[in-house]
């Protein structure tokens, strides 16, 4: 309920449960289209916009388009983690570098920022437990900083010259 009314919002479904309509409480109706292999391909917008996706025979989203213009590129690696994001309507490019263990290590765009992250390793392990993330945009950098104890259990957030600490009970 929202202002003392109720308020409804719909949806309708194919055989295999995907959904095809949304219809909200406005009753703006989103219509869903999906390919043989279960992937979204088209989505026609209350507006009559309409957002597309295209996939490669792994099934994975390597463009989008939006009112039939190329809106977006995706480039994958060898494991299908997306290494580069081409936003072709504001000229503005993104890539993603990872590690061996398929953690993101750093990330940039071409207007000039950059994200780093290193991670907390143990000797035969690799974890997601974050160590460091460094923002670094124009002359602007930030670094903030993880620590754990020997549960993993963070105990120290360094964010610049301030430091958060959390204790836990046994």
């Amino acid at each position: 309920m929202f202002g003392g009314k109720t308020q409804t919002h719909k949806y309708e479904y194919d055989v295999d449960n995907k959904n095809t309509v949304y219809i909200d409480a406005l009753n703006r109706r989103i219509e869903h289209t999906y390919d043989e292999n279960a992937n979204k391909i088209k989505t026609k917008m209350p507006n009559g916009s309409i957002l597309e996706s295209v996939y490669d025979t792994a099934d994975r989203v390597v463009g989008e388009k939006r009112n039939g213009k190329d809106s977006f590129t995706f480039e994958r690696d060898q494991n299908g983690q997306v290494t580069k994001v081409k936003d072709l309507v504001n000229g503005v490019e993104r890539t993603k570098t990872y590690d061996k263990a398929d953690r993101v290590t750093s990330a940039t765009d071409s207007r000039g920022g950059k994200i780093d992250w290193t991670y907390h390793d143990k000797a035969n392990s690799k974890t997601e437990k974050l160590k460091e993330q460094t923002v670094t945009q124009g002359g602007y950098t930030n670094k903030v900083s993880y620590d754990y104890n020997t549960l993993d259990q963070n105990i120290r957030v360094t964010d610049g010259s301030q430091t958060y600490r959390f204790d836990y009970d046994d």
